[in-house]
């Protein structure tokens, strides 16, 4: 068994299985495709949303989940445009990931940066916040 693959059982076993517990909506659910990674003071998760706007993105966290909606639109008019091959999706998008329960929902932030989706959760280091929000996505200049 390679370091490699050790090192994400390991997280498996610590944050819980993420990607078997994943619930993904739409046969646009390859555009959220994610690496979750649990850091010594938070949980990182990466999203990559090739051609998403980040206007076009919402991210809400509960105690329990990060629900993570997008919607991709197609480059061309259907009027106009005389398509030979379309291959690539459009369209909405949701993905809903499990919280572990030592993760600090309250304190999350997201960011929007070259089509990558990062959000950051801290650990928790008293009483859980319990209600539901939506975080701001701060896009890159």
């Amino acid at each position: 068994m390679s370091h490699t693959h050790h090192k994400y059982n390991h997280i498996n076993t610590t944050v819980g299985d993420w990607t078997t517990r994943t619930k993904e909506v739409s046969g646009l659910a390859p555009l959220l495709r994610c690496d979750i990674v649990e850091c010594p003071n938070e949980f990182n998760v990466h999203v990559d949303l090739p051609g998403v706007r980040s206007t076009d993105l919402e991210v809400e966290i509960t105690e329990s989940q990060l629900v993570i909606r997008g919607e991709r639109h197609s480059d061309y008019t259907e009027d106009t445009d005389l398509v030979h091959r379309a291959e690539r999706s459009y369209g909405k998008v949701t993905r809903t990931i499990p919280i572990p329960k030592h993760a600090e929902t309250k304190d999350a932030v997201a960011n929007f940066d070259h089509g990558v989706l990062h959000i950051a959760i801290p650990k928790i280091k008293g009483e859980r916040h319990t209600d539901k929000r939506k975080l701001e996505i701060k896009a890159s200049k």
